[in-house]
């Protein structure tokens, strides 16, 4: 009679394994901030500049909503760091106190940039409505000012995130 062998996963190749662990390191999410800083700091340059030139408001809206795009997804990336590290076959096994802290300041800064990114997002929209639904006509630069601050405000907290990220998370 044969005995029942319970069946084994298929053995991981080490190169994939260590592609992996590279791309959701706590230096490698580093280096994706400064890369978004490189889009969004000169896009906050252009959007001043055109304000200061009287561009049209709704070529600086498209700018900026553009830009709040990009905030949304990487928040959303960024903010589930642990669900992927779980979905890639990285935890349990490389789970630690360090990794764990790193997931938990992923976490709240992915929130904040999604979040952030969303409002600036809605503020864009309130200025893309037509004035018939939503009469934004004498403040549109205002709201647009007001989601270039939100913008600025992500950006610095990026900078942070990846400082804190290459200094290494003080665990619990």
């Amino acid at each position: 009679m044969h005995s029942i062998r319970p069946i084994r996963p298929a053995p991981r190749s080490g190169i994939v394994q260590a592609l992996k662990r590279a791309a959701m390191h706590r230096h490698t999410i580093a280096l994706v901030n400064v890369l978004i800083l490189l889009v969004l700091v000169p896009a906050l340059v252009r959007f001043l500049l055109g304000l200061s030139a009287g561009d049209d408001a709704h070529d600086l809206a498209k700018l900026l909503d553009d830009v709040a795009t990009v905030l949304v997804g990487y928040g959303v990336v960024v903010e589930e760091r642990h669900f992927l590290m779980t979905k890639l076959g990285l935890y349990p096994d490389m789970e630690t106190p360090e990794q764990t802290a790193t997931d938990e300041i992923c976490h709240s800064v992915g929130f904040a940039a999604l979040a952030l990114g969303l409002m600036s997002e809605l503020l864009v929209k309130l200025v893309e409505l037509p004035n018939s639904v939503v009469n934004t006509e004498g403040f549109d630069l205002a709201l647009l000012c007001l989601t270039a601050a939100l913008i600025a405000t992500t950006s610095a907290l990026l900078v942070w995130h990846a400082l804190r990220l290459v200094a290494g998370p003080k665990p619990r």
